[in-house]
């Protein structure tokens, strides 16, 4: 069943629409997953921080260091090192390929992986990779599985599934060193005893060494460019700040990628529209105005709701107490008879209740635009 959903969840981009779509998607998913609350730590070196977040399908890791370069040059060695480059900080790589050049911020790339045991079969793995400047002087490079005709399984391999990010800020206090996060979740797919697994986890927690390494071997001799400007074609593109509650929930309980997306023209916020302001001024100016009059329209229908619930509950109990002090008088009465009285108690119990769910639904909004106005004070 894991493995099916998996498989379910690896889309076949084919046109330059689908591709930016779905690298929209990723991108807003992966960020929020990085400020996720259910991290847990995992101890490793002091300089650097491993986190670990708990998964049915993958093994999901992030992990956070200081590297001695700034955003710009990282950036730099991550969109432009080939093969031959990446084997030097990336051990395990045995072969790096671009299929195919989808625009200029994003590739397909195939990659394959040795495994750290002759009883294990290598990884590879077929996915796309966006480079993308965030905000000045912060960048992010991801990518995601997807299918690609060209690509078959290859015999001797296992094609595993996953998600990863780079996500490169400059340090508070000194712009010139990176302050580097990379989240990683993968599905290797087929058994790999738990030995194996924990090395292949090592191993990636290890890339921050290898990548400091690196970056002061380059530093006299690099083999290109580390100051390239970046292009401003790679400057964020517009994405949308809403999501579906289904999409927010998947991602905090299961951390689980998926593609869909909740899109309105309307709601669409370009960071070239707010080329001096954060996320979060630019959310406030285009969705806060609206949330708060949803609240406002919800606010007074709970309000009128517990009127009428508090209405009825007086009726139930002015009737209750008639009935326990002289429950046979005015037996004749029709109006007072005790049949009468027991079909008002039945007719409000059934109003009460039928008004019960509405007033759920309406206390489940509330909860879903705090829930949205906490995800926009994060961001």
């Amino acid at each position: 069943n894991s493995n099916k959903k998996m498989d379910e969840s690896c889309p076949s981009p084919s046109s330059l629409d689908e591709y930016v779509s779905l690298a929209n998607a990723t991108q807003e998913e992966l960020l929020r997953m990085e400020n996720s609350t259910l991290w847990n730590d995992i101890p490793y070196a002091n300089d650097i921080s491993v986190q670990e977040l708990p998964d049915e399908s993958f093994n999901i890791m992030k992990i956070r260091g200081v590297l001695d370069c700034s955003p710009k040059r990282m950036f730099n060695i991550l969109r432009k090192s080939g093969r031959d480059e990446r084997q030097k900080w990336e051990k395990e790589l045995l072969d790096m390929q671009i299929i195919e050049v989808i625009n200029e911020s994003i590739e397909v790339l195939y990659l394959a992986l040795k495994s750290p045991s002759l009883f294990v079969s290598n990884r590879d793995f077929l996915t796309f990779r966006c480079n993308r400047e965030l905000f000045p002087n912060t960048y992010i490079s991801f990518g995601k599985s997807i299918h690609h005709k060209s690509v078959p399984e290859k015999s001797g391999n296992v094609r595993a599934l996953g998600a990863s990010i780079f996500i490169l800020r400059p340090r508070p206090g000194n712009p010139q060193e990176c302050d580097c996060t990379r989240i990683a979740m993968v599905n290797p797919k087929g058994y790999i005893p738990v030995p194996v697994l924990s090395f292949f986890k090592g191993r990636a927690m290890a890339i921050f060494t290898h990548l400091q390494e690196y970056i002061q071997n380059i530093s006299k001799n690099p083999p290109f460019d580390l100051d390239q400007d970046i292009p401003s074609i790679l400057c964020c593109q517009p994405i949308s700040v809403f999501q579906t509650l289904e999409q927010t929930t998947s991602l905090e309980g299961k951390n689980s990628i998926s593609t869909k997306t909740s899109r309105r023209p309307s709601d669409v916020v370009t960071f070239q529209d707010h080329p001096n302001s954060s996320m979060e001024s630019a959310i406030n100016d285009k969705s806060m105005k609206d949330l708060r009059n949803e609240l406002k329209q919800l606010r007074e229908s709970l309000g009128d709701l517990h009127k009428t619930c508090r209405d009825l509950s007086g009726q139930l109990q002015i009737l209750s107490e008639r009935s326990a002090i002289n429950p046979r008088a005015h037996v004749k009465t029709p109006i007072d008879s005790p049949t009468h009285s027991r079909s008002f108690i039945s007719w409000g119990a059934l109003a009460f209740y039928g008004l019960y769910p509405i007033l759920l639904i309406i206390i489940f909004k509330i909860f879903r635009l705090r829930s949205q106005r906490q995800l926009f004070d994060k961001s």
